[in-house]
């Protein structure tokens, strides 16, 4: 019987193609809130899309974590209504781009 982490590793080695490309995202050591705001909701359009790399993710772990505690002094519930708010409002705008074009 094959153990559990060569199974994983095999599920990983099949669904390497369909990993992101590492984020190209270079920014300061001590990024703004309103920066850290763009890479996470950078971060979620990509992980909705294709599954993110072990850099990637790890990247997007860390943004989460900065914006978490330097942007919503920790509190997951507000930072969770903030990105409900902002997808919703980014699906909006994409909507009315497309009856516009």
């Amino acid at each position: 019987m094959t153990s559990f982490p060569l199974r994983a590793l095999a599920l990983v080695a099949i669904a390497a193609p369909a990993f992101a490309t590492p984020l190209d995202v270079t920014y300061p050591s001590q990024p703004s809130v309103a920066e850290l705001k763009v890479y996470y909701l950078e971060c979620d359009r990509l992980a909705s899309r294709v599954v993110l790399d072990f850099g990637t993710a790890a990247h997007c772990s860390v943004v989460y974590e900065a914006l978490l505690q330097r942007g919503f002094d920790g509190r997951f519930d507000e930072l969770l209504a903030w990105w409900q708010k902002a997808r919703l409002e980014r699906a909006e705008s994409a909507a009315t781009t497309d009856r516009i074009e």
